[in-house]
């Protein structure tokens, strides 16, 4: 602890040494750049699933909760957020409603189960040159793609864009 600050009545915190790897919110870095989800939480993220599976019922609110929770890990590899499609069409048509499960919300559910523990990303992970853009909206959606030099993809992969939630109207210029 720093004497001068703490003299002055300033709280501070001891210092930390740095480490290769730890864990923070919910993940785990290891000392080789990967990143994975505590096991704690993929095992409450798959009794969630097992429950709602079993009961075989559910409302479009009460599926949400459970997929804001299993986006969150999926987070970690994105392109397992392709799974969950049928899931999605449920929430929206039903909202509050009750209803038994569909069979391609219980066939989704029961492989992002099976997928949970395999989910990890790689911090380390080389740019790749081909960039890829999608969109959505209620009439359709797009997708384009284009190559890139990996420095300019990195540079871009870089960039905090945090700004544009602090100034008025930055979305929709």
């Amino acid at each position: 602890m720093d004497r001068s600050k703490a003299t002055q009545g300033l709280p501070t915190h001891g210092v930390m040494k740095a480490a290769h790897g730890g864990a923070f919110v919910g993940l785990d870095f290891s000392a080789n750049g990967i990143i994975s989800i505590k096991k704690k939480r993929i095992w409450r993220v798959r009794m969630g699933i097992t429950d709602l599976l079993r009961r075989d019922w559910g409302s479009g609110k009460s599926l949400e909760v459970l997929i804001g929770h299993i986006t969150w890990i999926m987070l970690a590899k994105r392109p397992s957020l392709s799974i969950l499609d049928a899931c999605h069409a449920f929430m929206r048509a039903l909202g509050v409603r009750p209803a038994a499960l569909w069979q391609g919300v219980r066939r989704e559910l029961s492989m992002v189960s099976a997928l949970l523990p395999l989910i990890h990303g790689r911090i380390a992970a080389p740019c790749h040159p081909l960039v890829t853009a999608s969109d959505s909206s209620p009439i359709g959606y797009g997708a384009c793609h284009r190559r890139i030099n990996t420095e300019d993809v990195r540079a871009i992969g870089c960039t905090v864009e945090a700004w544009r939630f602090r100034v008025h109207d930055a979305i929709r210029a």
